[in-house]
């Protein structure tokens, strides 16, 4: 379940794997990978990063994680979850099913869905104490 809790140790644990795949990224990857897909890999890094830190900061503000932070972590996880396991076993020669390319699109629109859906519920939010 996500609670404020799990959600501010979720954004400290997608920090650890950020900077450590930052490292891995500038020091390994950076000398055995093509510029297109080192790009692709520290843009999925990126967002690794990104919602690291804003699921830290949603922690301070329970009523807005719910659902919406399910959907976003579930769209983070196929997005940049994807893009780093085509990339480092791609490397490798390792064959993958083209299917695995599609699930990069889906976890973006599911990040996007998740945080159009918490900014609503702070929009609505915000309209019912004006009232």
């Amino acid at each position: 379940m996500i609670n404020n809790k799990n959600l501010a140790l979720i954004g400290a644990l997608l920090l650890v794997i950020s900077i450590s795949l930052g490292a891995l990224g500038a020091h390994a990857l950076s000398e055995i990978l093509s510029e297109e897909r080192l790009r692709s890999f520290l843009t999925s890094n990126q967002y690794l990063t990104i919602h690291g830190l804003a699921f830290l900061v949603l922690a301070l503000f329970p009523r807005y994680i719910l659902k919406s932070t399910r959907v976003i972590l579930a769209g983070l996880v196929l997005f940049s979850g994807s893009i780093i396991l085509l990339i480092t076993l791609g490397h490798q020669e390792i064959q993958f099913p083209k299917i695995i390319g599609l699930i990069t699109p889906i976890g973006g629109v599911l990040m996007i869905l998740g945080w159009i859906h918490m900014a609503w519920l702070i929009w609505k939010e915000e309209n019912k104490i004006k009232s």
